[in-house]
């Protein structure tokens, strides 16, 4: 297990937080995205280490409070993406194997050009489902564990 440093530049505390947000609690879209980027291809078993330069004070309380609640977010968007998937995986392999089905049955009573269409529409369904089986939930597993890594174990510096 090694350690996974990232630099954060902040030149004044007001760049730290989105300017839409009175109450100054939630962490700017620049520094989300930022964040998101390094850790969308890192190990999981990395230590975090966040290590925060500014030209100027930042109230660290306040940020490590803003850091978290944007977390906690990721965490529950996650969450609810990953079963809006599964919904949508199982939806989509209902609706290939009964277009199988169909096709199977009527390919006498239709003729080939029906039981061709029936057959394809059920095939493509079955493999959307195989993408978000095979693509789109290990991401968001993957996405889960930094997540959750993040929630227990950054460690953040300021200088």
């Amino acid at each position: 297990m090694g350690e996974y440093k990232i630099n954060i530049v902040i030149r004044e505390e007001e760049n730290a937080y989105n300017p839409f947000d009175p109450s100054g609690e939630t962490i700017s879209d620049d520094v989300k995205s930022y964040l998101q980027e390094k850790f969308r291809d890192r190990s999981i078993g990395d230590k975090i280490k966040l290590h925060i330069i500014s030209e100027e004070q930042i109230d660290e309380e306040k940020f490590k409070k803003a850091l978290h609640l944007w977390i906690e977010k990721e965490a529950q968007r996650n969450r609810k993406e990953r079963q809006l998937n599964n919904i949508q995986m199982l939806r989509m392999l209902i609706i290939g194997a009964v277009f199988i089905a169909v096709s199977i049955a009527l390919e006498i009573k239709v003729g080939v050009i029906w039981y061709t269409i029936l057959s394809t529409i059920g095939a493509f369904s079955m493999w959307e489902a195989a993408s978000y089986w095979l693509v789109k939930n290990p991401k968001l597993k993957h996405d889960k564990l930094v997540i959750r890594k993040l929630s227990d174990e950054v460690d953040i510096y300021f200088e």
